[in-house]
Formats: C-alpha cells, structure tokens, sequence
C-alpha cells in the first residue's frame, strides 16, 4: 500500500462545515465560502475600489476590502476568487494580496476560517479593537480584543507556506483579515450558538482525544519500523496508541501506519494513514469511565475493522457496522460522498475502554472522548475559581499593588502576589482575569505573567489535599509550598515531596501551543505560591482533613451570559443570560474602573432563560458616555462577565 493520497472535495456545501475542520456551523450560524462568487472576481484597487467600499454578500455577511497593514505602512491592491488548489479549501478560495477583507456577522460569536499563508506579512482584527501584524497567524495567537482569544492549529505544506485553522473564541461581529500571499476559506460565525473548540459535528467538547498533531510528519509505525502487535506507536493525551493486526476477512495483516499532514475534510495538523493495519486505543489508561467516543475517517477501498470493548471482531464497511457493536455501547455514523470513496463520522455512545481500528485505505482523525462526570471525586470544602472576580481586572504593579500585597478573597481564600524567580532574576509584573479556553479550567482564569499567587489557606484549618487545573504556554513555573523550598522548573519535573509532608502529583498533556494539566498536593498545605510566564490558573479546590458528617454538595452550575446583541451598539444591546435553577440574580453593568453603572436584575427569578434591554443610561435614566462597559450576572452558585461597547 501506499501513502494515503490527498485530494480535492467535490462540491457539496455541507462539506463547508467540515473544512471549519472539526467544528461544525449550525444551520443558524453564517459562513462565507466564496463559492457562489465568479473565478476572477476581484475586489480592490483593480476594481476602482476604495479602502473601506463593499465588496459583496454572502449567507447574511456583508463583506468589505480594507488595508492591509505592512511595516507600519498601508498596503492596498486586490482580494481575488480562485479556484481551491490541490492541498487547501473547497471549490473557490479568497486570494487576499496586499489587501484586507472584512465580514460583518448578523450576530455576534465564536468564529473560525482556514487559511493557507504563502509569505508575508498577515493581518487580523476583531471588533476594531486594533490591528494585530505578524508573519503568520500563529505569532499572533493570544488575546485580539476584549473578550476574544485567537487560537491557532496550523501545519507546514512545503516551501515555507502553511495551511490551517484560526478559531476566535469571544463574541465576534467584525473580522478583518488579509495578507501578502494569503488564501482564506470558510469564514464562519456561530453566532452565539454555543459551539467550543474542540467539538465537532456532535457539538460536545472533547474531554481527550488523539489528533495525531504532535507526531512528526511522515513518521512510520509496524512492520517497516521494525515493530509488532501489541507495541506502543505513541501516546497522545493519556491514551496509549498500540499497534495490532489487521483482518481482512482472509488472515492476519500487520503492514503500516503513517502519520501525514492531514488532507481536508480531516485535520487540522496531521492523520494516521492506515495501510492493513489497526491501532488500538487503550482508553482504560485514563482510569474514567467513557460516555462516548468520536472519530473521522475517509476509506477509499477494502474493508474496515472495528472492536470494542474485546467484544468480537467486526470485519467490513463501517458505514454498514452494527449498531450493537459491544455490549453497553452503540454505534452510529454519518457519512457523505468522497471523490474515489467515503468520508464518516463514527459516534459510539457508551463506557469505550478499548478501541480497535483497522482498514486498507484509510485515514483517521480527531478521536474525541467525552468523559462520565467523576462521581468519585470529593468535593471542594473550599474553591477559588476566579469567577467573582471581574472579568479582565488586573493585580500586579498596574493596579498599584507590591509583592506581599493582598490581590483578592474567594470562599476563604486570600489570594496575595509575590515576586517570580526565572532563575536568573526576580520579576514583579501583572496577573489578570480572563476568559478559559482549550479546555483547560472553565469560566474565568488567573492568567500569571512573571508574578506568583500566594494561596494562604491558614484560616480554614487543617488541609488534606488541594488541587488545580492550569495551561503553560510558555516559561517555566515557581512553586512553593508552606514556605519551604521555592521550586524553579517545569512541574513534570519536580521531585514528589515537595514539602515537609506534602508530595505531589502532576498530570499534563498537549494543548494547541502549550500544555494542560492538573496539579495536585496531597498534604496538610497552609500556603501555596505558584504562577508561571505565560501560565493560567484556575479551581484551586481545596479539602479539609476531618471532615465530619456528609461532604458538601458542589454548587449548581454557575449562570450562563450570552453574547450581548448588538455588540458594538447603539443606542441599546440585549443582555440575555441563563439560570440552571431558580436563583436571587443580580445583572449590573459597570465602567472600566468596576464602579456600578446601573443594575437591570435584583431579585428571585426562575430557571430557564431572560433577557434584558439596557438602553445605555445610568440608575437616573441619563445616557452614558460612549466606550467599554463590563455586563456581571451574579447568582449564589457563581458570577459570568462579559465587555460590551456602546458607540456614537
């Protein structure tokens, strides 16, 4: 068998969704795909077009061209339709040259778009909050406006270019992108539907998965590489990844699995190119128990293997596998036409502790595990969760604070900064609260840069055990736990007993950019100081020893603020947001400095969701000034934030 060959997908737009790669648009979302525009329509100078005219309209977007920012200096020329080359998009692509377009969304929301960027220089703006340049899209990566995080999934192509995948995660309305020698496709908004990064077709986020992405392009697993069933490829997110044989319904087969650079609807990054072989995913590695499972493939010939659970072998088409497939789990899959083949999406529903698959022809990507909630964690006698802190506040020497100072009290928790040791100097900058993402805590975070926290659990009494979710993106950590030793280094690499009486546990694994993982301190911890350089922390969860009489229920789910619509507005935007269970809610809008603006909800309001008007104007009726405002909804089980922006 050879290599998995790439080719171009037909036609189809619900396809378009898929080339989002791996977050599907629902139907009340917008995209933009080119595709109903004429090859050779330009846009731009060429055009007899002005920085800022209308361009065109698709699917309710109205599009414009703009300038493209170069050195500082105003680039204008033209944005052109093409025909999608072999190795990006669908059908038509927008070739941006020395140009910027931008796409107005109806409403606000988490947006995405692919892209394939040739040289230069590339532009991205959210919300006119300012124009981000860099070399490429992944340098830029991070915070864009208030509110909005860019993440970037991206692989080379060969002779310098890229291609990948932009995900904006915030409330999106305005998009501004362009470059010097940049294809974009598929510039889609959820529109507030809700969608997360690392989701697709199914709409529930991944607790773990295997993505092939952190695997060298053109690595080559069994038989070639000397290796036999039963031995480990890799491990990818907790999940071994071994070697087995393949059953074509004639005898044993063991040839070889390739890792490659994926080729669209699969990726984004890499796939495993399956030539009469099978991987086994030893998903009992992660100790939890599975509610589901997800995968893409394309087969192009042959026949396919699927075991689940050790039940028995089923050998042939997975579009035609049963739905009985295990005891305790089903299956099912949706499959569209593929140019020589099919292109599936396999759901098994159920506790998926062993995975086999196998073909001749096959490619595979993005395995997605949603895990059963863990029933057999203890709950948190105590937790600082950043989520009644405003969104975006700042603590550090921004906001006049010094080392020793106190930042801020959660649950009984003080929360003061000190100094960060690099191991070469001690640095004294901000800590801020933003947004969550990668799946890495949830609602807001602490985000440390150079600067430590110091958790004093003193006043609770005695401690058991504290643990936390955090993301390192770059830099190495400080640790330090009840005074003693200060630790300067990777987590990972840290002895056990940390502490007199206290040992540690780490847990990591990939994230686009970075690493995830849960850090956990089994002693009595009095004091615990942490932070990092580029490094987020979130559920510091703490638990008392001796703990008498039933443990505390967990709090219900915390409120759930939509994106305000309009935003930008004026004269009024729609607040709404959701309640989990009937609550005493307070909505209130703030200033930038947090003084209380106005308060639109104070009281009892049942389950379900409500929606408020705020019409700009102060608690005396008068309108307010134009600029950025904080909107907090507040229950007794947690605190959801959000920027808006009146303009006029």
């Amino acid at each position: 068998m050879h290599a998995f060959p790439r080719h171009r997908v037909s036609r189809i737009r619900a396809w378009i969704a898929l080339v989002l790669l791996a977050c599907a648009v629902p139907a009340a979302a917008s995209l933009v795909t080119f595709d109903p525009l004429p090859v050779g329509a330009v846009f731009g100078v060429s055009a007899g077009h002005a920085p800022g005219d209308y361009a065109f309209t698709e699917d309710g977007v109205d599009v414009h061209v703009q300038e493209l920012i170069v050195g500082g200096a105003p680039y204008f020329h033209d944005a052109i339709v093409e025909n999608a080359p072999p190795v990006f998009g669908v059908f038509h692509v927008m070739h941006t040259d020395n140009i910027c377009t931008t796409y107005d969304f109806p409403a606000p929301g988490n947006a995405s778009f692919v892209f394939l960027d040739m040289g230069g220089e590339v532009n991205i703006e959210v919300n006119g909050a300012g124009v981000h340049v860099g070399p490429d899209f992944p340098s830029i990566a991070g915070p864009l406006a208030p509110g909005v995080v860019m993440n970037v999934m991206w692989a080379p192509v060969g002779g310098g270019a890229i291609r990948g995948r932009v995900d904006l995660i915030g409330p999106v309305q305005r998009l501004r992108i362009g470059g010097q020698e940049l294809l974009i496709d598929g510039v889609g908004c959820d529109n507030g539907m809700g969608i997360a990064p690392g989701t697709w077709s199914g709409g529930v986020p991944c607790d773990v998965g295997v993505t092939y992405d952190y695997v060298t392009p053109g690595t080559v697993y069994g038989a070639p590489a000397g290796q036999a069933p039963g031995d480990v490829a890799f491990t990818e997110d907790g999940i071994p990844v071994e070697l087995a044989v393949f059953d074509a319904g004639s005898g044993p087969l063991f040839d070889r699995l390739t890792v490659d650079t994926a080729s669209w609807p699969l990726g984004p990054g890499n796939q495993a190119n399956v030539d009469n072989i099978s991987q086994r995913f030893r998903i009992s590695a992660l100790g939890r128990t599975v509610r589901e499972v997800r995968f893409q493939y394309i087969a192009l010939g042959g026949v396919e293997n699927l075991q689940v659970n050790g039940a028995p072998l089923y050998i042939g088409d997975l579009d035609a596998a049963p739905a009985g497939i295990a005891p305790g789990v089903t299956f099912s899959v949706t499959t569209y036409t593929y140019p020589g083949g099919l292109y599936g999406e396999v759901t098994l529903t159920g506790d998926v502790q062993d995975l086999l698959v196998g073909g001749q022809e096959f490619a595979m990507d993005n395995l997605c595990v949603v895990l059963a909630p863990d029933t057999t964690a203890a709950p948190c006698d105590h937790v600082s969760d950043m989520e009644s802190l405003p969104f975006g506040a700042v603590f550090g020497p921004g906001s006049g604070l010094a080392p020793g100072d106190l930042a801020f009290s959660e649950d009984g928790i003080d929360t003061y900064l000190d100094t960060f040791d690099t191991g070469s100097g001690l640095m004294f900058n901000d800590a801020y609260v933003d947004a969550a993402y990668y799946g890495v805590g949830d609602g807001q975070v602490l985000v440390t840069g150079n600067v430590t926290a110091v958790f004093d659990f003193g006043a609770l009494g005695t401690v058991s055990r504290v643990t936390l979710d955090y993301m390192d993106w770059d830099g190495i950590e400080n640790l330090q736990v009840n005074g003693e030793t200060l630790w300067v280094d990777e987590f990972e690499a840290l002895p056990a007993n940390v502490a007199t009486g206290v040992t540690l546990t780490v847990s990591e694994w990939s994230v686009p950019g970075g690493r995830g993982g849960r850090l956990e301190l089994t002693g009595d911890v009095q004091k615990l100081r942490i932070g990092g350089q580029q490094f987020y922390l979130d559920n510091v969860c703490v638990e008392l020893a001796g703990t008498t009489g039933a443990p505390a229920a967990r709090k219900a789910p915390a409120p759930v603020l939509a994106p305000a619509f309009p935003n930008p507005f004026n004269p009024s935007t729609t607040l709404a947001f959701t309640l989990p269970r009937s609550a005493a809610v307070r909505l209130t809008v703030h200033d930038l400095a947090g003084r209380l603006v106005r308060t639109l909800v104070d009281g009892e309001l049942p389950a379900g969701s409500h929606r408020v008007v705020w019409r700009g104007d102060d608690a005396d009726g008068r309108p307010v000034g134009a600029g950025l405002y904080f909107v907090r909804v507040a229950t007794p089980d947690g605190v959801a934030t959000q920027r808006i922006a009146l303009v006029k």
